[in-house]
This record gives structure tokens, sequence and C-alpha cells, in this order.
């Protein structure tokens, strides 16, 4: 072999054993990155909920910051084979995949990192599922009124339910109805209001029920009644507005106030007040920038809150404060993404939240609420499966509900309520006996009730609660 022959030869053994070198080293890093990487990115502090829930158990662990992805593994031993029932990219996950109800499964999570390795398995944690002991009830019977009902209100006042409505019984003039324990009674006489009554808004204060509606008999102007104990008398002057097609009813400090598309001012939001000789503007009359639709009144800590459907703003929604001098917007007008329609407001601890049915969201359900000097979605925009009619919304201390026809379960009625996280169904959806009409959601000592109009029962008044089954 000649020295050439030679060099060659250990060029190659060199090149051969450098590939061999690196290829171990690069493999070396690897498998010392990757254990790293199962070590460091595992998910911490990983929970699985005991009994929270009668048809899911919720998982929960804290943030990996380099995860893309997590996958969720689930076993019915804790030392058994475990199997991945799902993926996600949020730090939650509805394992609703159960069939029957068991004592506990057992989950693990794992994060998959952006750039392809994964974590370890985090530590097991166990849940369950339990038979949920509460369900929809009737209150009475359903289909307690006379006849058709329209524009149901709902309030519960000292463990008493009442409904407002227009009573087609009695030529569609206002009733309002209270449940005695036993059945359902009229309060005075049916079809009080002195001609027919239009979207009325019901609120009881101090055991005294009040009634606002548009009076066919007063050019479409409102009036306010209200049961002093034995007959329905009107509080203030009859027919005391402009015209309007909207309305809101809030008792303050014993003092009625109501807010209304103005008929008077351009059909512009306008505020007034009783103040036990008159009604009275709070500030301006129709001071809101252009004319409105869906009205809706509260009143919290002193300041005064009002939402509609903003004209002048594609029908968008709007909000506005009364500051004790003059009413201002609460963020940018029409913030909702899209045409907003039966609007409802709420206010807790100074933040207002509001609910619509949502034109820019497919015309599912939406709730938002003021933060940090924006609107903002809760549970994200549309919540519901599909279009709803009909909405209602309430707000029970710190917990978010909403009543609608549901359009995914025939038209019947369906109630969520927000968990913090997502919302979830209250009870079964669709739990009405068949599609149903105008909706009031109110929640007392934590039961959920609803009124509305059953139309399997000839467009009559039907009541339920969620409440243990007895």
């Amino acid at each position: 072999m000649n020295i050439k022959s030679s060099f060659l030869y250990l060029m190659i053994i060199f090149i051969f054993l450098s590939v061999l070198f690196t290829t171990i080293f690069i493999k070396i890093n690897k498998d010392k990155n990757q254990r790293e990487a199962g070590i460091e990115y595992i998910p911490q502090n990983f929970n699985a909920a005991d009994g929270s829930y009668d048809d899911k158990i919720y998982l929960q662990w804290d943030k990996v910051d380099e995860a893309a992805k997590y996958f969720v593994y689930r076993s019915d031993d804790e030392n058994g084979n475990y199997k991945k029932i799902g993926i996600t990219e949020e730090n939650f996950y509805n394992d609703i995949g159960i069939g029957d109800i068991k004592e506990k499964y057992y989950y693990k999570i794992k994060s998959k990192l952006k750039n392809g390795m994964e974590s370890d398995f985090s530590k097991s944690d166990s849940g369950y599922i339990v038979k949920n002991e509460k369900e929809w009830q009737l209150v009475g019977h359903a289909g307690f009124s006379s006849d058709r009902v329209d524009y149901l209100s709902l309030f519960i006042f000292n463990d008493v339910p009442f409904v407002s409505f227009r009573d087609s019984g009695f030529f569609e003039k206002a009733s309002v109805m209270k449940f005695d324990g036993k059945s359902w009674q009229y309060i005075g006489n049916p079809g009080f209001s002195s001609g027919k009554a239009f979207y009325p808004s019901l609120f009881v204060a101090k055991d005294t029920p009040y009634i606002a509606y548009t009076d066919e008999d007063n050019s479409w102007k409102i009036s306010v009644m209200k049961f002093n104990g034995k007959v329905w008398e009107y509080v203030g002057s009859q027919g005391f507005s402009g015209g309007a097609t909207s309305l809101s009813l809030f008792i303050y400090n014993d003092m009625p106030y109501v807010a209304y598309n103005d008929g008077a001012h351009d059909i512009k939001t306008s505020v007034m007040r009783y103040n036990g000789l008159d009604w009275e503007y709070v500030g301006n009359p129709g001071f809101s920038p252009d004319r409105v639709d869906y009205v809706s009144l509260y009143i919290y800590n002193d300041t005064y809150y009002t939402a509609f459907q903003d004209f002048g703003r594609i029908c968008n929604t709007t909000v506005m404060k009364y500051n004790g001098s003059d009413w201002e917007l609460i963020g940018s007008r029409g913030f909702s993404k899209g045409g907003a329609s039966r609007i409802s407001l709420s206010v807790f601890d100074d933040t207002p939240y509001v609910s619509f049915r949502d034109s820019g969201n497919s015309g599912k359900a939406s709730v938002m609420k003021y933060d940090d000097d924006r609107w903002e979605y809760i549970g994200g925009p549309g919540v519901t499966k599909d279009r709803i009619d009909f909405n209602s919304f309430y707000m029970y201390e710190e917990t978010l509900y909403i009543s609608f026809q549901d359009y995914s379960n025939n038209y019947k009625i369906a109630i969520m309520k927000y968990n913090g996280v997502d919302w979830d169904y209250v009870g079964r959806p669709g739990f009405s006996e068949g599609e149903i009409g105008y909706t009031s959601v109110y929640v007392y000592k934590g039961i959920p009730y609803v009124a509305y109009q059953d139309r399997a029962n000839g467009y009559r008044a039907t009541v339920m609660k969620y409440d243990t089954v007895k």
C-alpha cells in the first residue's frame, strides 16, 4: 500500500469515527434534553373534581409556559394502564366521555412542548361524578294561567314567586299572580289595567308588587301600578311618559324608576323616577346618542345604569351610567361585535354585566362585563350551542344565569350558568314539555326558577324550579 492510499484509508476511518462520535454526542444530548424536558415541564397542581358534576369530571392544572398542548389520560385503576382520551390547548379539560357512574376514575396529564418534546406524566389524581338529586320540577301545575300569556316577568320575594304578564284571558290587560304554596292565585283582579298592557315589567319591594307597562289606553305611554293590599292603584299619573316600546322597572330605596325608549324625545333613552308627588327625569330626557330599543335598567350602590340596543351603532349594545349630573358612556358605544337584542343588565361589586342575543355570533347568547376599562366576553362569544330567542338573564351573587328558547333542543327551554371557566347547563337542556316562548329567570336562595310561555299548554304560563327531589 503506497503512502497516498494509506492516507486516504486513514481519512475514511477518521471521518467514520467523527460521524459516529457526533451521532452519539447528539443522541446523548437529545436524551438529556428529553429527560430534562420530561421532568421540568410536567404539569403541576393537577386536580380532578370530586363529585362536582353529575355528567362530567372537571380537570385543571397549572399552565406550562412552553406547552403547545396537553394530553389527557384516564384509567379505571390508579396503577393500571392509562389511555389517552383527549387533547387540549387549555389548562383544563371536561371529561364528558364517561358511561356508568363509578366511584373513581384516575387521570394523568402530559404537556406537549412547542419544540415537539413531551413531558413525563403528572402525578395521578382521582375524580368522580355523583348522581344529581336535583331536577326541574313544576311550581304548581303547568299552564296555570286562564289563557295565553305574553311578556312574562318573574320575581321572588320572601319565598313567594310572583309572575306578571299580558293576559289574553282578560282582553290582553295586565295580570299578576303569586304562588301560595299550593296553587297560583291572582293578586287583586285579573286584567286590572284599564286597557291592553304591553311589555310589562315586575318588581316586588317590601311585599308590595309593582308593575310598569306600555298603556294602550294612554297612547302607548307608560303607566306604573302597585298593589296596596286590596286593589291595584296608579303610582303617580297614568301615562306619564312619552310613548314607549321598551321599558324596564326598578325599585330602589322605595322609589320606583323606569328606563325606556322615549317617543317624546326621538325614541332615545330616558329614565324617570317617582319622587312621591310626581314623575321626574333623572338627568336629561333622551340622553342616549341615538334611537334605542331593548332598554334595561339596574341600580347599584346609588349608581344608575342602563343598557340598550344602539341604532347609531348598527343595533349593537351600549351601556351608560348616571354620574350625579349627567349620563356617560361605560366604555365604547356599540361594543358588542354585532347586532344585539333582548338585552338584560345586572351589576355586581360595581361591575356591570350585560347579556343579549348576539347577531354577530349566529344569534347565540353572549354575556359581557366591563373590566379593566374594556368590555370582554364571559366564557367567550356565543356561549350557546345554537341560535336562541326569548333570553333572560339573572345574576345571583357572583354566578351568572341565562334562560332561553333553545333552537338545538326543539325550541324548548334551557338554562345555563357560568362556572368560572365555562357555561354549563343547569340540569338537562330542553326540560320543558314542548316548545316555549317568553322566559324570565330568577334565582332565589341559590335555587333557579324560570317562568315561560308554555306552548305545549295553550301558550299559558308555567313556572319551574331546579331543586332537590322530595
